[in-house]
């Protein structure tokens, strides 16, 4: 069993989330055997693109977000300094348990709403994307008696009553001078129920096929109409699945993993407007990462989060549904249980998140949300530190967040298998994002002088039509016409 504790509202307060069917252990990464091959060259042509369809992908701002906990003077200013738009904050969820202690009775004075309500006003100043979790199942509302406070399934029969607060929390909300539109319903809802007050969870039913998604599909069903009777504008986002392990690995117990196919199983398809995911991988020493359990490493596959991207759109598509959008509201490399950040991690976490936000972004993911601003406790998650000041993770984010607005993602420069190079484009001009897998230097030669070349930081390197790429990404900057791989 594993004991995850996250930041909540006060530094000085911590939530454990216990896991109890995550037990498959994250051992180092193996290193690759780059080495025995020899170093290589890569020739990164303007050639037509031979792979897969490209998959075309604008945004308007960015895709990037954070989680946050704490929205004070400091954090908030930091956060905005970044120049994302997406935020989402699970410390401060609508607590159905807190509004509507007595059935019937809604207390939206509750200090829990009053500290939500500040926070909404400062991000509608800053003009966010905020995504509002609603969790929390009252007493009297519980399907099985016993599990605590706040996390259970919720009975059958008050159902409706949790449609009828989610249409007035959402009309109430959505509206000016808050104006939220993304409404997230539960967090991990496939990790099971525990006693107590759970910030997580609740709906997972391990000895189920499906895990439980079914019974939450029931609940979808009725609460999908009332969000929307509440604010026609009003998205609904599936609670964000941890998705532990690859279902199609036949020597892990997966069954968790199939939640997602009981909510389509269970006809809540058309439920949800975007389906959530949740993507964390390990540190394994040096710059490297991996997360075993769905086969991803850093000198081969990348995040873990193109791997569950794949499998959540194979199975969306295979209910008629692989147009559904598919979003990522937890992200983050993990030191495992480190009380103190050890020598060489900061930069791996760096190197990790300036990756996974640019293959977010090619798999064509609605928003990458880091978790999360002030970190998490014991596995170093944090973009600020307790003093206030910025770490590399920090500026890796900044920057990747300015180079990743307004693009369009135009594919992937496949044609040596130890680099990595995603071209993106804005307004005819284009950008490449290259790092080399594994541990050695790679030479690519350029098809044309480059504008600029800057780190993974918005340090500027010097320009060349040969450079020299290393696990740190780079961003190479090319005028309009040059530099293009044509779909």
């Amino acid at each position: 069993m594993k004991t995850l504790c996250r930041l909540a509202i006060l530094p000085a307060l911590i939530v454990c989330q216990f896991y109890g069917y995550l037990t498959h252990s994250q051992p180092t990464a193996a290193k690759p055997n780059k080495q025995a091959e020899g170093p290589s060259i890569i020739s990164l042509p303007l050639i037509r693109h031979s792979g897969s369809p490209i998959i075309q992908r604008t945004t308007i701002e960015n895709i990037i977000g954070t989680e946050v906990s704490l929205f004070d003077d400091i954090y908030s200013s930091a956060i905005e300094a970044t120049q994302t738009r997406w935020m989402r904050s699970n410390a401060l969820a609508f607590l159905w348990n807190e509004i509507e202690a007595e059935e019937g009775v809604r207390n939206w004075s509750v200090p829990s709403v009053r500290q939500i309500e500040q926070q909404l006003l400062q991000a509608a100043k800053q003009n966010y994307k905020v995504i509002k979790i609603v969790r929390g199942t009252p007493e009297w509302a519980r399907r099985d008696p016993g599990q605590g406070a706040t996390c259970g399934p919720i009975h059958p029969d008050k159902l409706p009553a949790f449609s009828r607060f989610i249409k007035e929390l959402v009309t109430r909300y959505s509206a000016p001078p808050y104006n939220i539109k993304y409404w997230e319903i539960g967090n991990e809802p496939d990790a099971p129920a525990h006693d107590g007050n759970e910030v997580f969870g609740c709906w997972g039913n391990p000895a189920d096929k499906y895990g439980g998604g079914r019974d939450y599909a029931q609940m979808l069903k009725v609460v999908y109409p009332a969000i929307k009777a509440g604010s026609p504008n009003a998205i609904a986002v599936m609670g964000g699945l941890v998705l532990d392990c690859s279902p199609t690995f036949t020597n892990l117990d997966c069954a968790p993993s199939r939640f997602l196919e009981g909510i389509l199983e269970g006809g809540g398809g058309g439920s949800f407007d975007i389906a959530n995911i949740h993507a964390y991988d390990y540190w394994g020493g040096s710059n490297e990462y991996s997360n075993r359990n769905w086969a991803s490493f850093s000198y081969s596959t990348g995040p873990s989060l193109i791997a569950k991207t794949n499998y959540v759109r194979d199975i969306l598509s295979q209910y008629g549904l692989g147009n559904k959008p598919i979003i990522n509201t937890e992200f983050a490399l993990l030191c495992w249980q480190c009380e103190n950040s050890p020598p060489g991690f900061e930069q791996a976490k760096a190197i990790y998140l300036a990756q996974a936000n640019v293959a977010a972004l090619s798999k064509g993911l609605t928003a990458n949300i880091w978790y999360s601003v002030p970190g998490w406790i014991n596995y170093q998650t944090q973009l600020i530190e307790l003093d206030g000041r910025p770490n590399l993770a920090y500026r890796a984010l900044k920057f990747s967040a300015e180079q990743l607005s307004g693009v369009s993602y135009v594919g992937e420069e496949t044609s040596n298998r130890f680099v990595r190079a995603y071209i993106l484009n804005r307004k005819g001009a284009q950008t490449w994002v290259v790092w080399a897998l594994g541990v050695e230097q790679n030479a690519i030669n350029l098809p044309s002088m480059p504008s600029a070349v800057f780190d993974m930081y918005g340090t500027p390197l010097q320009t060349a039509r040969s450079l020299r790429v290393t696990e740190k990404p780079i961003y190479i900057h090319f005028t309009a016409g040059q530099g293009v791989i044509q779909p």
